[in-house]
């Protein structure tokens, strides 16, 4: 999301403070989504498995 901040970091995504993403954030944000939403859970990473095979 585009957020008119300028990062000099060379990074497309950040956090709103400019400081990298960490992985365990992502995969913990996505968790809850999957959960909320009453979905089997998978991991993320397994994400890879699925938009290459289709």
């Amino acid at each position: 999301m585009h957020t008119g901040l300028r990062s000099d970091s060379g990074l497309v995504f950040t956090p709103t403070d400019g400081s990298p993403v960490r992985p365990h954030s992502v995969s913990q944000g996505f968790d809850r989504r999957i959960k909320r939403l009453g979905l089997p859970r998978i991991r993320f990473h397994n994400l890879r498995h699925t938009s290459a095979a289709t």
